[in-house]
């Protein structure tokens, strides 16, 4: 059958995702999620101002088969997860359909070769011999930076143009990519990037426009993550600039799962998928606005006290994290190379991140020994508004995000050591025993 969000044709007997689009086929009714973390503005604040989100590490949209098709979720990536393509014995209208499909894609591919300057062509032993065409997931091609935007392109994908063999083939695409996005950025970044990536394990950094200072301040962040939780390294694949969409007010957004490679096989699978921080050009090349935007966060309690911009980083990576802490708590290493047997531990994950179910229990743990401790009668709902205000953020569905209750409880005690929150604190032991 087709799948009715993409049209791409699937069978539902093998896996229960697409790997074109990411919908989740369940007894016939298709529901696609899609997660991040985000920091939002608030409507009372204007457009200068950062903070409540939509819902932070998860924005959940279900969309029946009644919906159209085409529609467009453009915050967040999809999973793709896949089904394959009938492949019994025989001759079928079906091979020759797929088998023209392949051979027009391929000649696309050779065309561009010759015709097209966007694209990017590899031709590295880490992946295989060839030439693969990249294609942003919101259409950004030939950008020109500026004070908001830069040129970077957060969101290329190569779909269907290569076979994945192993995680390598993933990495090594994900570098090239980067490396090829380089070519008019000041070498005083590039060996901060270069520094960032042999010394933090992060596959691949692209901050080309930034302020030097900025991006120091930014590797300094990474350090004290990396070096105070070590057992964390090598699941950030991407730390990156990106041209968001054009009504977007969040500063900065943890993806952990970004579609970045399906296969060139009937299925689609093996797939390779990117866990990136993204950070918002608008904020990140503007100094002003990002500083305006704290400063207030922070005096007005939005924030943990003593915020600064590239504390919005360590806030992301408390989400990082509380997802390294999830993944663990599933016994699953890495989602960056996914074949189709394995699709499964990605659900987990997936289901669990969507319901929130692990970062309630890391907080509720975190809770109760705070309430031992102290003797104290607490409410939880004041226990986690100690933190920060952002630390109660909900949904846009009211529910509360006891994520942003984790990542802000880190980000306090980044920032504030010792003096940080009792709360803070607590959330921070209580996540640290699944690291």
């Amino acid at each position: 059958m087709k799948c009715n969000n993409c049209g791409n044709e699937i069978n539902l007997s093998d896996v229960s995702i697409c790997p074109y689009c990411g919908y989740k086929f369940e007894n016939k009714e298709q529901v696609v999620k899609s997660f991040s973390n985000i920091f939002t503005t608030p409507a009372n604040l204007g457009n200068t101002y950062l903070t409540t989100k939509t819902k932070s590490i998860v924005n959940k949209y279900d969309v029946s088969e009644k919906q159209e098709a085409n529609k467009s979720f453009i915050t967040f990536d999809k999973i793709d997860k896949t089904n394959k393509f009938n492949n019994k014995k025989g001759f079928k209208k079906g091979d020759l359909f797929v088998g023209i499909l392949i051979v027009l894609l391929w000649a696309g591919i050779i065309y561009a070769i010759f015709k097209v300057n966007t694209s990017y062509y590899f031709d590295d032993s880490e992946i295989t011999n060839g030439e693969y065409e990249a294609k942003s997931k919101t259409g950004q091609k030939d950008v020109s930076a500026n004070e908001d935007i830069t040129s970077v392109i957060h969101d290329n994908q190569y779909l269907k143009q290569l076979v994945i063999d192993d995680v390598n083939d993933v990495y090594g695409l994900i570098k090239k990519d980067s490396e090829n996005q380089k070519k008019n950025c000041p070498s005083s970044i590039i060996q901060i990037e270069e520094e960032i990536v042999s010394d933090y394990d992060i596959k691949a950094v692209n901050l080309c426009e930034i302020d030097v200072d900025f991006a120091n301040e930014i590797k300094n962040v990474i350090g004290y993550i990396y070096n105070n939780f070590p057992t964390t390294r090598g699941y950030l694949t991407n730390l990156t600039l990106a041209n968001v969409e054009e009504d977007a007010t969040y500063m900065a957004a943890f993806m952990p799962i970004f579609t970045f490679i399906t296969s060139n096989t009937n299925s689609g699978y093996p797939i390779g998928l990117k866990t990136q921080i993204v950070l918002n050009a608008k904020y990140f090349l503007n100094s002003s606005k990002i500083n305006n935007a704290v400063n207030y966060g922070s005096k007005s309690g939005y924030f943990p006290p003593n915020a600064t911009r590239s504390s919005t980083v360590a806030h992301e990576f408390g989400h990082y994290l509380s997802f390294v802490a999830l993944l663990n708590s599933y016994k699953v290493n890495s989602l960056t190379y996914l074949s189709a047997k394995n699709v499964n531990s990605l659900l987990l994950v997936y289901n669990d991140f969507d319901v929130g179910n692990f970062s309630l229990r890391v907080v509720q743990e975190a809770y109760t020994a705070y309430k031992d401790s102290y003797g104290s009668d607490i409410s939880l709902d004041d226990f986690r508004a100690s933190i920060s205000q952002y630390a109660m953020a909900r949904d846009s569905d009211g529910e509360y995000i006891y994520d942003e209750t984790i990542a802000e409880a880190f980000h306090d005690c980044y920032l504030n050591k010792e003096q940080a929150k009792g709360a803070s604190k607590f959330v921070l032991e209580s996540l640290k025993k699944y690291l």
